[in-house]
């Protein structure tokens, strides 16, 4: 049986009804207000990539590339999975005593990452050569720990936000982290001209100001006990997440370390600011990814919850491959715009990258068994498959062919991640996935990849407006490829006719 509910979704079914359209609407609503503060919090590197490369050379950024990657590491460490324990838990429960659960939360990390902590601060010479080559940057690498250790204590209070449904304030907070981030990097950078030393200074005073305030603010909601209960409840949940999130971070960041080994720091530079512009659309699965949870455990006690689960795969691929369809077929003219000539080798890089966080999207969709039935390890043994088809791949592609094999390796391991937990997944809670419109949607954007890679005037507006057309005819070919069922199309023309009287009805009161 779980075999035939594998395949069922090659038979063509009619699209969902009204009130589970709904619940897609809502989805999405969610991942636009996470995503749009997510990314002003996280996409200050993306925004001052003109400044970066105007002030550091390929081998500097791929200094501060290592030290980021070697921070976004130990934070996953640090966390031991809190923050997304604390949510689960609250899921699971509605009536849990929230206020003891959040201080349990707090107390626990901020006592047991400081273990953590400590001695990587004293081994930070050893670290620094380990991972930069070289002891010469010992204490950025102690500064970066620090930033790591108060990121982490940020998680607490942001999750409260979540669980609370306080959207505005999570926003309002990764505005602010937004605005003060570019002004202190600016200043560092641009002003005083101190390269990799003052991005790091920046980092960590962002860091330190936003953890001060968010704790001060917390602090109204503590409770002065501690629950052992919970303690138990949220380690059980969180530290097969850090296994995970270690294992998550050797697929996207560990082929920069082989890459340095292999390679030079002129490529982890190039390699990195490819990586940012990739960028781009991973924030649009992060969002997605904070938006999923709640919609899951929501849909799940739906009659027809399958078939939500089955078409918001295709549809959470169709916007996903269409976005990274036109980052990917842009790469050369957006590393023209942002970055230097020296940097112009990065866009090699950039559609495999992109073609990674596809994957990592369709991992969170296709997750839904293993999160219902609580079955977490499964992810987690999928991740650790990921990490290491990237680590082996990277031996044998990185000397061969230099950042474009690490792009390879990285983008294996996201495969391999995705296709394994999917399939856990589906024996645990078989879904009838409509594999037969996801082909479709990769044929579509695989056909269209091809024809936009050829297209080249040697004029850089004109190759970015033909390209632009190129990627908007992405539905269309869908449409002659029989994608959309009738009720969809009719939907479309529904929608399309709506928009048409509107412009037509305001063309004409201007004319008059």
């Amino acid at each position: 049986p779980r075999r035939i509910a594998l395949f069922s979704g090659l038979k063509r079914r009619e699209p969902l009804g009204a009130n589970l359209l709904e619940e897609l609407k809502r989805l999405w609503k969610h991942s636009i207000i996470y995503g749009f503060s997510n990314l002003l919090s996280t996409a200050v590197g993306f925004v001052l990539l003109p400044l970066y490369t105007r002030f550091l050379t390929p081998a500097d950024y791929g200094i501060w590339d290592l030290l980021m990657v070697t921070m976004a590491l130990v934070a996953v460490v640090l966390q031991m999975g809190l923050g997304s324990a604390l949510f689960k838990v609250v899921l699971y429960d509605e009536q849990i005593d929230r206020r003891k659960l959040i201080s349990t939360a707090l107390y626990l990390l901020a006592g047991g990452s400081v273990i953590i902590l400590i001695p990587l601060c004293v081994f930070a010479a050893s670290i620094s050569e380990l991972i930069l080559g070289s002891r010469e940057h010992a204490d950025l690498t102690r500064w970066i720990f620090i930033s790591a250790y108060l990121n982490a204590l940020i998680a607490i209070p942001l999750a409260k936000l979540r669980i609370y449904d306080e959207s505005l304030k999570y926003g309002l907070v990764n505005i602010s982290r937004f605005v003060v981030s570019m002004l202190l990097n600016i200043y560092f950078v641009a002003v005083l001209d101190m390269g990799v030393r003052g991005l790091v200074f920046a980092n960590v005073l962002q860091s330190a100001l936003f953890a001060v305030v968010l704790l001060a603010l917390l602090g109204q909601d503590l409770k002065p006990a501690l629950s052992m209960t919970a303690t138990r409840e949220m380690l059980r949940f969180g530290l097969p997440l850090v296994l995970t999130g270690v294992a998550g971070a050797v697929i996207t960041m560990s082929s920069r370390f082989f890459l340095r080994h292999f390679g030079t720091m002129h490529e982890v530079g190039l390699f990195g600011v490819g990586s940012r512009i990739a960028m781009i659309f991973a924030l649009v699965v992060a969002s997605f990814q904070l938006a999923w949870p709640s919609v899951l455990f929501s849909a799940a006690k739906r009659e027809d919850a399958k078939i939500f689960f089955a078409t918001a795969l295709t549809y959470c691929l169709f916007v996903f491959t269409f976005i990274s369809l036109g980052l990917s077929v842009l790469a050369n003219e957006v590393v023209t715009i942002l970055a230097g000539p020296e940097f112009q080798a990065a866009y090699k890089v950039v559609p495999l990258l992109v073609l990674a966080q596809v994957f990592m999207g369709a991992y969170f969709v296709t997750a839904v068994g293993t999160n219902l039935k609580k079955r977490t390890e499964y992810q987690a043994l999928a991740t650790v498959a990921g990490a290491a088809v990237t680590i082996g791949l990277s031996f044998v592609l990185i000397p061969a062919h230099g950042m474009v094999g690490a792009a390879l390796a990285t983008l294996a391991g996201h495969v391999v991640m995705a296709v394994i937990s999917c399939a856990a997944s589906l024996w645990f809670y078989p879904v009838p996935y409509e594999w037969t419109r996801v082909a479709k949607i990769f044929a579509a954007a695989l056909l269209l990849f091809a024809v936009g890679t050829r297209i080249s005037t040697d004029r850089l507006l004109l190759d970015v407006f033909l390209k632009s057309l190129l990627v908007l005819t992405f539905p269309l070919v869908l449409f002659l490829g029989r994608f959309f069922s009738e009720k969809e199309r009719r939907h479309a023309r529904r929608i399309s006719g709506m928009w048409w009287i509107r412009i037509r009805s305001r063309w004409q009161g201007a004319e008059e």
